[in-house]
C-alpha cells in the first residue's frame, strides 16, 4: 500500500499537460515562424489582417491566434488579438529583446525527431541516440542560423560574440557570408 500524503484528491492535469507539451511548443513555433507577434504589434490585430499579413488562411490565422490566447501568448477583445507583456518584449521582431530566434534552435525537428524521439532508447543506452555529438557537432547547420533574426548580423542582439560557433577557424568570412545568405534565402 502506497504512503503517499495528499493534501487535495489526485488530478491527471498534470500528466495531459506534459504529455501534450509537444503541441505547444509547435504551436508557438508556428506564431514565431508566421512572426504572428511582430504583425499584431504592427498594428494588424483582427484575423483578416493578421492572416493577409502572414501570408496564411483566415481559418488557420484564427486557430493560431486562440491557441495563443489560450496558452496566454496573446490576449483578445472581441474580434481583436493583443500582445501581452512577454510576447511584446520578447517575441517581437523589432525589439531589441526579442528571442523568437531560439525557437529553431529548440525545438529543431532534427534534435525532436532523433534526440527526444527514442527517449527511451536514450534510457536504456545511458545516453543520446541522436549522435555522440548532437547539435555540438562542428557541421550541424543549426549553428548557420540560430538565434539571428533576418537581416540581422551575428553578434546583434546579444546572442553572440558576432563570429560563428565552430566555424571561426574553419571558414573565411565570405563563406560564412555565403552560408548565411543561402540560409535565409531557404
Amino acid at each position: 500500500m502506497s504512503t503517499v500524503q495528499q493534501a487535495a484528491p489526485p488530478n491527471p492535469v498534470r500528466i495531459f499537460q506534459t504529455l501534450l507539451g509537444f503541441q505547444q511548443s509547435a504551436a508557438l513555433r508556428a506564431a514565431i515562424g508566421f512572426d504572428l507577434f511582430t504583425a499584431i504589434a504592427e498594428g494588424h490585430t483582427d484575423v483578416a489582417s493578421i492572416a493577409k499579413k502572414i501570408g496564411a488562411s483566415e481559418k488557420g490565422t484564427r486557430v493560431l491566434c486562440d491557441a495563443m490566447v489560450i496558452m496566454e501568448f496573446l490576449s483578445k477583445s472581441g474580434s481583436s488579438y493583443g500582445l501581452v507583456t512577454e510576447s511584446a518584449v520578447f517575441l517581437n521582431k523589432r525589439e531589441p529583446s526579442y528571442i523568437g530566434g531560439a525557437a529553431n534552435f529548440l525545438v529543431d525537428d532534427m534534435q525532436a525527431s532523433g534526440a527526444y524521439n527514442d527517449f527511451t532508447g536514450a534510457v536504456k543506452k545511458g545516453g543520446s541516440v541522436f549522435s555522440d555529438e548532437g547539435t555540438v557537432s562542428y557541421d550541424n547547420p543549426i549553428w548557420v542560423s540560430f538565434g539571428v533574426p533576418d537581416n540581422d548580423l551575428y553578434g546583434q542582439r546579444g546572442i553572440s560574440s558576432g563570429r560563428m560557433p565552430h566555424f571561426v577557424n574553419q571558414l573565411t568570412k565570405t563563406q560564412i557570408q555565403a552560408i548565411v545568405d543561402y540560409e535565409r534565402g531557404l
